[in-house]
């Protein structure tokens, strides 16, 4: 099999990171057995310096054809857009441009990794999906304001929250369950106690899991899902 990855090396010690990830993947590719070829774009802050965008459309359709895309952190402090916030930053224009609306995070526990919470490999084993297009981040760019005052907008919409959610939970009607009970279980996390918006994102959220009877849906403030466990005593 042959593939097509593009290859975005970002700015500060985004090289650095992508050179030893492309080591990796050298590995990879020869232990599972097929090949690919490179294509090597340009984008973040040093991009936008020298052009004045942060991604060519160019570049961006060859991100679009590519079969994957390897891309360093991008951005730097001191290049900035007139409204103070960064330049050269590509979450706005990879999410917008690709419509890359779930962001899909697995959490496992493999054997041989040390970690900060000490877990038995396999004890671990979830997949966080965060809605990616909306939110805040539909007001990049977009803030209103003045010396007092600036207001970015939150932006929850139905069409929007329905299809992360069902993706949400065809994810979990294809996996194995939790690994400490086997059940496949989606858990919506939200501020629903506090904000409009998202008690409006749980609501459609508990519509959708109503076409999901086989899988158990549950509702979380995200203060409760942040907490770290308690210790044990010793």
């Amino acid at each position: 099999m042959a593939y097509r990855f593009g290859v975005i090396p970002g700015d500060g010690i985004g090289p650095e990171i992508v050179q030893s990830a492309l080591g990796v993947l050298a590995v990879v590719a020869e232990r599972v057995g097929f090949t690919y070829e490179l294509i090597e774009l340009s984008g973040g802050a040093r991009t936008y310096e020298e052009t004045g965008s942060p991604l060519s459309l160019e570049d961006l359709g060859s991100v679009r054809d590519a079969d994957a895309t390897l891309k360093g952190p991008v951005g730097l402090p001191g290049v900035r857009l007139p409204d103070g916030t960064e330049a050269g930053l590509l979450g706005g224009v990879l999410r917008g441009g690709l419509d890359l609306f779930a962001n899909v995070r697995p959490v496992v526990a493999l054997p041989g990794i040390e970690g900060p919470l000490h877990a038995a490999p396999g004890s671990i084993d979830y997949v966080i999906v965060r809605e990616n297009t909306e939110g805040l981040y539909a007001s990049r760019g977009k803030g209103v304001g003045n010396d007092h005052a600036v207001i970015d907008t939150l932006l929850v919409t139905r069409p929007g929250t329905e299809r992360v959610v069902r993706y949400a939970f065809e994810l979990a009607r294809s996996r194995g369950g939790a690994p400490h009970d086997g059940v496949q279980r989606v858990t919506c996390v939200d501020k629903a106690n506090v904000l409009r918006s998202l008690y409006f994102f749980r609501q459609i959220f508990l519509e959708i899991a109503a076409e999901y009877p086989e899988i158990e849906a549950e509702c979380r403030y995200v203060d409760a899902a942040a907490q770290a466990p308690r210790q044990p005593r010793r």
